[in-house]
């Protein structure tokens, strides 16, 4: 005969780990999205700061990183 104790025990654990294993899911798919963004808010303060600069200096990216630093 089969322990009832040790069958809810093990029913307890089977749902815990596929709940861990669904917010590990939900952890990773929320932090590529976070990077993601990161990079296109990246690519868009680029694009921003290269369409401030003056059309003459637009070109030349190390004396543009100079004055930005």
């Amino acid at each position: 005969m089969i322990d009832e104790a040790a069958m809810y025990r093990q029913w307890q654990l089977w749902i815990t780990e596929a709940a861990v294993e669904a917010q590990r899911r939900r952890v990773q798919q929320e932090f590529a999205e976070y990077s993601r963004l990161l990079a296109k808010l990246h690519q868009l303060e680029q694009s921003q700061w290269q369409e401030a600069l003056p059309s003459w200096l637009r070109g030349n990216a190390a004396l543009a990183s100079t004055l930005k630093h």
